[in-house]
């Protein structure tokens, strides 16, 4: 059963009109308001520890899809907590939505490297994950360490999985078209990964 039209509705408002972003200075408390259990819990205590327990992960890189709100947000800003830089793309026509989220990493932590991408990256489309690759390969930019596999919908008892425009379960591509080890033969040469 698809999810009820409000709540799809209520979130794309919050992404898309910025109803609700980690920009918020109650954004924990507007997530756990609306989307209903309690605020983050263990989270600030990862925030002050996981820095001197993975320091060795320092200067890594890491892709972080949807990483502009909610839990990937959360693992972005710890992510860059611990020291590595996270690369954060943009969905096209948002780039506006990762600058924020960029910007509110940036606040909560001071030192952080976050990058945002000038090339979107659509998870929906191999079209779009095919040149968000070669973008990152023609900056010249270091290899990815580490990839936060976060974006896409559905596959819950409430809503089927979200199919991208090339028939492809969108959170399959992500996983098929960002480690070329698994790529269908037509990905592999995206080369993110070290």
């Amino acid at each position: 059963m698809p999810d009820p039209i409000e709540l799809v509705e209520l979130a794309i408002a919050q992404r898309e009109r910025g109803t609700m972003h980690p920009s918020m200075d109650s954004y924990d408390g507007a997530m756990a308001q609306t989307w209903g259990g309690p605020p983050p819990r263990w989270y600030p205590a990862a925030l002050e520890q996981w820095p001197s327990r993975f320091a060795a992960a320092a200067g890594r890189r890491a892709l972080v899809t949807g990483g502009t709100g909610g839990i990937g947000f959360y693992v972005a800003k710890l992510l860059c907590r611990v020291g590595l830089t996270v690369i954060l793309p943009s969905r096209p026509d948002l780039s506006h939505e990762a600058a924020s989220a960029a910007a509110a990493i940036s606040a909560a932590v001071p030192d952080a490297a976050v990058v945002v991408p000038e090339v979107p990256l659509d998870l929906g489309s191999f079209a779009s994950v095919r040149a968000f690759g070669a973008h990152m390969r023609a900056s010249g930019s270091a290899p990815i360490d580490t990839l936060v596999l976060n974006a896409g919908r559905g596959g819950s008892s409430s809503g089927a999985n979200a199919a991208s425009v090339d028939g492809a379960e969108v959170c399959a591509l992500q996983t098929a078209s960002l480690e070329p080890t698994r790529s269908p033969s037509g990905v592999r040469d995206l080369r993110l990964g070290r």
